[in-house]
């Protein structure tokens, strides 16, 4: 089973695939992404986020981390990624 959400309402820990943008996100925030390698189909996980507020999170992708405000990552369109023993 699939599950759409955004990256700010993803778990820690827990891989997701990149699915898209939200619409209501900018050109410019999109090419940014687009840069750092945040295209679809590419897996991504959240490794860290603040105490607390859990805001700022840091997110891995290629072995490399990036920090996101949750704000932010709610406009990065994800869907759980399922293995043969479940959710992964």
């Amino acid at each position: 089973m699939n599950i759409n959400k955004t990256l700010a309402d993803s778990e820690l820990q827990t891989e997701v695939q990149i699915l898209g943008f939200s619409p209501e996100a900018s050109d410019h925030f999109y090419e940014r992404l687009k840069e750092m390698g945040f295209l679809p189909g590419q897996l991504i996980k959240i490794v860290h986020e603040a105490p607390y507020t859990r805001d700022p999170i840091a997110v891995e992708i290629h072995g490399s981390i990036f920090g996101f405000r949750r704000e932010d990552a709610r406009q990065i369109l994800v869907t759980n990624v399922v293995c043969d023993e479940g959710v992964a």
